[in-house]
């Protein structure tokens, strides 16, 4: 955890590392000139590079564009069998029965190439450290722990390359997909509620005067953070949180759990309790926000869990989704083509809920920057 905000989770760091990102993506988007696009792609490459920056040092460009494309569509396919996952989790012997249950075979073969290229990553990682010594990212840090528990011959699991193969996986999936995810229903939102999105134009336009966004701005844009959480509430990206297992029998609410079961935390019925938000399908940032002092207020948000294993990229999420709604509602008016059919708002579960495929356009605004 140290090592993760040593290399550019602290804000200040972290800020340096996505701002250039953003204005990227805020360029390819302008280049479209409000054509129709499909923005999950665009959203889900601006991420990716965003952790493997901080993660390995390493920015894709030119023709290793193509590799971290491969990376993103393997990684999707196995999110995407995420249900079935869950079903051998619970019910381990599935994994036994004859034949290609399930299509595991497809799955084992894709996982195989994911830590093939993380793997090679590493590596490549690992010839830099030996010849220079210099400590550039995570990766690097942990390879130089790696050595040295083998100098004082520790032969410690915590610290190995497999270790260091599993750990980038899980920081990659938890700051790419949950982000890109919830910047995909963002945008969608927004496009099914014009005025919400005047509201956030106003806001942007008063408060930054055609300035590139910085974290610096993000006191003088509640709207925008309360527009955020709403997006985190209803668009429900993470239904259910990492399972637990309690280390002794207790008691809670009346119901007795007992030690060792499995407990699976259901953020929707947290996010989704009419009780805490009256009339929860609707997208209404305002409840958010205190009526005097238009100040965000406290409604029991949990999007990344709660507790000491919450969401280990929570940092990294919240900073990239306002930097990236800022930039992108300062420069373009969000819409659905007119010849496009609505989008259905059930989404499609897997590892995360994610919007059915739809079409933006976003529309150069001409008093942006």
């Amino acid at each position: 955890m140290h090592t993760f905000l040593d290399f550019g989770v602290g804000q200040d760091a972290l800020e340096n590392t996505v701002s250039p990102e953003i204005a990227r993506l805020v360029q390819s988007v302008r280049d479209l000139d409000g054509g129709p696009f499909d923005p999950c792609d665009a959203l889900r490459f601006t991420a990716a590079r965003v952790i493997f920056k901080v993660i390995l040092n390493k920015s894709f460009e030119g023709g290793e564009k193509a590799d971290l494309e491969m990376f993103i569509a393997a990684t999707d396919s196995v999110l995407q069998s995420f249900g079935v996952l869950s079903a051998l989790h619970f019910v381990p012997f599935i994994n036994m029965f004859p034949g290609n249950v399930f299509n595991m075979d497809k799955i084992r073969a894709t996982d195989t190439q994911i830590r093939k290229f993380m793997h090679c990553q590493v590596e490549r990682r690992a010839i830099h450290l030996a010849e220079t010594g210099d400590l550039q990212c995570l990766a690097d840090s942990y390879l130089q722990k790696i050595q040295t528990q083998r100098n004082r011959g520790i032969d410690s699991h915590s610290f190995d390359v497999e270790n260091l193969v599993q750990v980038m996986l899980e920081l990659v999936v938890a700051g790419t997909d949950t982000t890109a995810t919830t910047l995909q229903w963002f945008f969608l939102y927004l496009a099914l509620n014009p005025e919400e999105q005047n509201h956030l134009h106003d806001e942007i336009d008063a408060e930054l005067a055609g300035m590139f966004p910085t974290l610096k701005d993000r006191s003088r844009l509640p709207y925008l953070d309360a527009a955020i959480l709403e997006t985190q509430r209803l668009a429900d990206t993470v239904p259910f949180a990492v399972t637990r297992s309690p280390s002794k029998d207790m008691t809670l609410a009346g119901f007795r759990i007992p030690q060792g079961c499995i407990v699976v935390p259901s953020l929707s019925s947290a996010l989704m309790d009419p009780e805490l938000f009256p009339e929860p399908a609707m997208f209404r940032p305002s409840r958010f926000l205190t009526r005097k002092s238009f100040k965000l207020r406290d409604l029991g948000m949990i999007p990344f869990n709660i507790g000491k294993r919450n969401c280990l990229g929570e940092t990294l999420a919240k900073v990239e989704m306002f930097l990236v709604s800022a930039a992108m509602l300062q420069s373009f008016t969000f819409a659905l083509p007119v010849e496009d059919p609505r989008p259905s708002m059930q989404g499609i579960v897997g590892a995360t809920r994610k919007p059915c495929p739809y079409r933006l356009q976003a529309i150069p605004r001409t008093d942006s920057l």
